[in-house]
């Protein structure tokens, strides 16, 4: 493995459960996506689509056909709730005592000597926001106010590098017009452009939701899959080149970069971990929509959220 410092997951969702059910498999397939890789878990879910009545498969959740369920065994810090706006930032942060009485009160402590993984699924808008459906009046955390916080964390010397995952309708707006600075050591790799929406794959509209989110399902899958080698040294900028392909040609969503391109030189490896494994277990499934992607209920605007850091959770 790359990394020498421990790492751990931090993973926070508040989708709901029938049409944005692939929220949940977003979420639940990173957490044991990462845990291969030897990353702790920290995750808050508002939805118990898992254990839901509407569930075909109650206590499963699949993100592809025929796939493992992803469900299972995946520990919840977080839940209900206090999966907020604020919640999210302070355990982002640090604040320790900030989240005492909170769920497990475990917060993200990291040094400039780590690398934070940060990977959002979720609801999103035009002006450049995502939403936590329980923070009250303040649902909304903007780009701005995202890049405020990561301001504060460098100057704290809290991270080395910031490569951050966002998948919602209009996710490039969270970053367009300069609003992410080239200089704070921040990479972010959005789902679509400021006017495109997202959509999910595998999707039977006989039960509604779709299995995965085509964004979501591509980068893990394409990461999780690589030969050995490849998963080792593979940057980050030909990782995000086979995800916009794949991505692009499949629907009307463009992934796009904003922010310190310098850290896409980097290898992945450095963000989500490193491990040998059984090359003949690859199985890369191509993505697809299963009907036509022009149709209105195949775009979806999603909310939930997720953030993973190479860092110790204290």
């Amino acid at each position: 493995m790359i990394i020498k410092y421990q790492k751990y997951l931090l993973t926070l969702s508040a989708a709901m459960w029938l049409s944005l059910h692939f929220d949940s498999n977003n979420i639940s397939t990173r957490v044991n996506f990462l845990k291969i890789y030897g990353l702790f878990s920290l995750l808050a879910h508002t939805s118990g689509c898992g254990k839901d009545i509407r569930n075909p498969e109650p206590g499963v959740i699949r993100n592809e056909p025929n796939g493992t369920n992803v469900y299972e065994g995946v520990p919840i810090d977080y839940s209900g709730e206090n999966v907020r706006k604020d919640v999210f930032l302070d355990v982002l942060r640090g604040y320790k005592m900030k989240v005492k009485g909170i769920g497990s009160e475990r917060v993200v402590f990291s040094t400039n000597k780590d690398n934070i993984l940060i990977f959002y699924t979720g609801l999103g808008g035009h002006g450049g926001m995502i939403e936590f459906p329980d923070s009250g009046e303040d649902t909304f955390l903007h780009g701005d106010q995202l890049v405020t916080t990561f301001q504060l964390m460098q100057s704290r010397n809290s991270y080395k590098n910031i490569l951050m995952y966002l998948e919602s309708s209009h996710s490039g707006a969270m970053f367009e017009n300069r609003t992410l600075p080239h200089n704070i050591n921040v990479l972010a790799i959005t789902a679509g452009g400021p006017d495109e929406d997202t959509y999910g794959t595998f999707c039977d509209m006989t039960i509604e939701p779709c299995l995965a989110g085509l964004f979501s399902y591509a980068w893990m899958n394409y990461a999780e899959n690589n030969p050995d080698g490849l998963r080792k040294s593979q940057s980050i900028f030909d990782h995000f080149d086979y995800v916009r392909d794949a991505v692009s040609d499949t629907a009307k969503e463009h992934p796009q970069l904003y922010g310190d391109w310098n850290i896409g030189r980097l290898p992945i490896s450095q963000f989500i971990g490193y491990q040998h494994r059984d090359t003949q277990s690859s199985k890369t499934m191509k993505i697809k929509l299963i009907s036509d992607s022009s149709k209105d209920d195949l775009t979806f605007d999603k909310d939930s959220i997720i953030a993973a850091g190479e860092v110790p959770v204290e």
